[in-house]
């Protein structure tokens, strides 16, 4: 073996020693990451929502609702348009609405009853 080919598998075993220390290394990082995201907790599913929405502007209270008829009704009031008169609550959608109708009975025989009794 002559000088000039020992010097290059010299060369060729130092690489391959610095490989092994690389892959080492990516071993213990690779374990380092495994561990981290290991103690994260996963996170929660969105719960799940039962509310069969009617396709009106939903309003989470009924202070949010009156709030929002003031603006609204400073805006129809400019172009002409009936105001909102009050706020209801859906129990299809489990919020609240606004609406221009000043009074609603849905049931105007269970109002009658109502009256009877008292």
């Amino acid at each position: 073996m002559t000088g000039q080919e020992r010097h290059i598998r010299e060369m060729i075993k130092g690489q391959e020693q610095k490989i092994a220390q690389c892959q080492k290394k990516i071993d213990e990082l690779n374990m380092a990451l495994f561990e981290y995201l290991s103690s994260i907790p996963e996170p929660m599913p969105p719960p799940e929502d039962h509310h069969n929405y009617c396709g009106k502007i939903l309003y989470p209270s009924e202070k949010a609702a009156h709030a929002a008829r003031k603006l609204i009704n400073r805006d129809f009031v400019k172009v002409g348009k009936p105001p909102m008169k009050r706020a209801y609550f859906c129990h299809r959608c489990e919020a609240w609405h606004l609406t221009t109708i000043e009074k609603w009975m849905p049931f105007p025989e269970n109002e009658i009853q109502q009256q009877n009794t008292i």
